[in-house]
């Protein structure tokens, strides 16, 4: 049978030591134990964190695989994007980030409806576009000096995937070819978001 090592050296611990062992020795053996254990201890917890991590990077790719905005990479590049990922969650209301943050990440929406946001002269907030299900928020991750241009807020319950933008640069940097199949999809983002953004503002216009 086989047993933990944290019992077994739970064990070996509290054994107790012939009477001929020098005091000293016992110590010194009781010492050695003790730092084996924290070793152990520390490598099956860290063990543990790999094989979470795994475990999700596993749940997420086919997710990842099947947004309309993702659709169609090569799985090598699934791979690579999925080891920047990670599950979010924002209630109603919440907001996703501010306009003039650091500019760090950007939202794959699985589920709900996020409003992109300006604030007008008067203090209001003026929504420029929203984000539903199968939709992508945030492409400022990708241009220096990378600060959000705009409130991105959850009108509804939202699940999403956060990708990490610094670490797509970094990817993007090492294999160009990710970052070509990147850029192509979010040009057609930004075309979008500036389009919006022209035609909120001519209705704002038209009713001043």
């Amino acid at each position: 049978m086989d047993y933990p090592p944290s019992l077994l050296l739970g064990s070996i611990h509290h054994a107790t030591f012939p009477r001929t062992f020098p005091n000293h020795a016992v110590r010194d053996i009781s010492g050695w134990i003790a730092q084996v254990r924290i070793i152990l201890e520390s490598q099956i917890s860290d063990a543990a964190s790999i094989s979470a991590g795994a475990k999700a990077m596993e749940t997420l790719e086919p997710i990842i695989a099947e947004h309309p905005f993702l659709k169609g990479l090569e799985p090598r590049y699934l791979r690579l994007i999925t080891g920047c990922a990670s599950n979010m969650r924002f209630k109603a209301g919440q907001y996703l980030f501010h306009e003039g943050e650091e500019a760090n990440n950007f939202y794959v929406i699985r589920q709900g409806n996020v409003a992109l946001e300006i604030h007008g002269a008067k203090g209001g907030a003026i929504i420029l576009q929203t984000v539903g299900q199968g939709g992508v928020v945030g492409w400022s991750w990708l241009v220096a000096p990378y600060r959000w241009h705009f409130h991105a807020r959850a009108l509804e319950l939202t699940r999403a995937i956060a990708l990490d933008g610094k670490c797509l640069r970094t990817k993007s940097e090492e294999d160009h070819n990710l970052g070509y199949e990147l850029l192509k999809r979010f040009c057609d983002i930004i075309v979008e978001r500036l389009d919006a953004t022209r035609l909120q503002l001519l209705d704002v216009y038209r009713t001043h």
